[in-house]
């Protein structure tokens, strides 16, 4: 890459994803702020931290109420944070790392599905559709 470090294929294939991320943020981030202004009840799926992070301000910066769930999330937390949105007490948004979010929870009452980025693994994308 352009620092001329010499990487491996598994090391080339993150740092490639790790860029895709960097280059989609800011539009990912405009079309969910447009979502998020129209009232729709959405899942919002990422896979880096760094769009999950950008994501949730622009949705906090949009007035969105919202739920977090990634992998520092604890399980009893997730639990109650999918229990919170499933009730649509007021949250709008569940925002979903598809990794840590891509199988058991049942978030079936959102109206709409987004996945901001694609993960490299199709049956995680897959898994994390069927929530």
């Amino acid at each position: 890459l352009s620092n001329g470090k010499r990487l491996s294929p598994p090391q080339v294939v993150a740092e490639l994803a790790r860029l895709t991320c960097d280059a989609k943020l800011a539009l990912a981030a405009d079309y969910v702020e447009t979502l998020a202004r129209s009232e729709a009840r959405f899942l919002l799926f990422a896979h880096h931290r760094r769009m999950l992070d950008a994501l949730e301000e622009r949705l906090r910066r949009a007035g969105a109420s919202l739920v977090r769930i990634d992998g520092s999330t604890p399980p009893a937390a997730r639990v109650e944070r999918v229990a919170e949105f499933q009730r649509g007490e007021g949250v709008q948004v569940a925002l979903l790392s598809i990794t840590a979010c891509g199988q058991g929870l049942n978030l079936h009452s959102a109206s709409l599905v987004v996945f901001a980025e694609l993960h490299w693994v199709v049956g995680q994308m897959l898994q994390a559709g069927d929530r």
